[in-house]
């Protein structure tokens, strides 16, 4: 009688175990098909179709087009060096941007300086971007410069 109780305790406890399983996962543990005493074994197979996002198109002949020839542009001549000059005496402002209130530092008539890029219209008035004899770089009015000698 012990020996029947134990294995009904026991088939018990694993069929809760089972059903438990069930419950969590929505999967049966084991299946009576899988021991092979059911009828006739079946598998469970998931297929998933894999869909590519992208269309395909058959690739068209691509027509290659003739290119322009380059043509040189010219650039007008800027002097290298100018002078900073008709400041009246009282110098002109190396400004760090093309903008009157941007002062670095201030040069006197006569100092060279040299013209490092193309000028720009900013603020209603023409700019020269140089490099002041000390290496600082920065803007000038253009009226406040002349060609060097």
């Amino acid at each position: 009688m012990r020996v029947l109780v134990f294995l009904l305790m026991t088939m018990v406890a694993i069929g809760g175990s089972l059903f438990g399983y069930r419950l969590i996962t929505g999967k049966d543990l084991i299946n009576i098909d899988d021991l092979g005493l059911g009828g006739t074994p079946s598998r469970k197979v998931e297929i998933v179709a894999q869909v590519d996002p992208t269309p395909t198109s058959t690739p068209s002949p691509t027509k290659v087009l003739p290119q322009p020839t380059p043509t040189a542009t010219t650039v007008p001549d800027i002097p290298q060096t100018m002078l900073v000059a008709n400041t009246g005496g009282q110098g002109v402002y190396v400004r760090r941007t093309p903008n009157l209130d941007d002062k670095l530092q201030a040069w006197q008539d006569g100092t060279k300086m040299e013209v490092i890029g193309q000028p720009v219209e900013a603020g209603g008035k023409r700019w020269y971007k140089v490099r002041a004899p000390n290496g600082v770089e920065g803007y000038i009015p253009a009226e406040y410069l002349v060609n060097a000698p």
